[in-house]
């Protein structure tokens, strides 16, 4: 899937021509525009948790306490990764849809995330009408 050139909101829009107040914000289609994409959120590493590893942690209880944390803000991560591929292709109600990221997931998760989000594409081609 091609990355999709983004441009820079500076205040003159579209929303001059919808009518709307474009100094203080920019209309809905130029809003979208200047979201990232879920490539670039992919490649920014925003669904991996920063920091340091909790495992590189000495005490034991302080060690325990620092992985629990550490797996409950790597799994809200990988929902929202969910979440954020059924978007992108528009199935988040279709009922497979669960089915289609458990099946990328196993085939895709080793190599990274746009490797899990590149065979939901794939996949999601037999969900389509």
């Amino acid at each position: 899937m091609a990355k999709s050139k983004k441009s820079k909101w500076n205040g003159l829009c579209e929303a001059q021509l919808h009518g709307k107040d474009f100094e203080s914000q920019p209309c809905d289609m130029c809003a979208r525009e200047n979201q990232k994409s879920l490539w670039d959120r992919i490649n920014d590493g925003d669904f991996v948790v920063k920091g340091e590893s909790p495992y590189l942690i000495k005490d034991v209880k302080e060690r325990a306490d620092a992985v629990k944390a550490h797996r409950e803000k790597q799994n809200a991560l990988h929902a929202e990764f969910y979440a954020a591929v059924l978007d992108d292709l528009d199935l988040t109600k279709h009922p497979k849809a669960g089915k289609l990221m458990s099946i990328a997931w196993d085939m895709g998760h080793a190599y990274g995330y746009m490797e899990v989000y590149n065979h939901a594409v794939t996949l999601a081609e037999l969900l389509k009408d």
